[in-house]
């Protein structure tokens, strides 16, 4: 699953191309990290939700900043993570506070898992 636009530095082309080629499946979820939202997320669960759970999957965008954020929000509100748990593996790449609109994004997707 690539969640960086087909416009990101260093993107592949023709990824969707090479990842079938190898006889896997393809997920394109370009998240506009400028402008990251509810609706992104909730593209990214329902791919997640449909994965086999006996598979393999990779999960990428250009710095795993989209990644962590998304894939610690999933843990938390699909496996259990606690928030903290989810800010540490976020933590390990990148730190939300300096993208205002992430650290807003996360904070009310939290929040949102906390009420649910």
């Amino acid at each position: 699953m690539n969640l960086a636009p087909h416009s990101s530095e260093n993107a592949l082309p023709d990824e969707a191309g090479l990842v079938r080629e190898l006889g896997m499946t393809y997920h394109h979820l370009p998240v506009d990290f400028s402008d990251p939202t509810e609706s992104d997320f909730a593209a990214f669960e329902d791919v997640m939700a449909g994965l086999r759970p006996d598979g393999r999957t990779l999960v990428h965008c250009a710095a795993n900043f989209r990644v962590s954020a998304f894939y610690g929000l999933y843990a938390m509100k699909h496996l259990g993570w606690s928030a903290e748990r989810a800010e540490a593996f976020r933590a390990t790449v990148w730190d939300a506070r300096d993208y205002p609109a992430w650290d807003a994004l996360i904070s009310r997707l939290q929040e949102a898992v906390r009420n649910s």
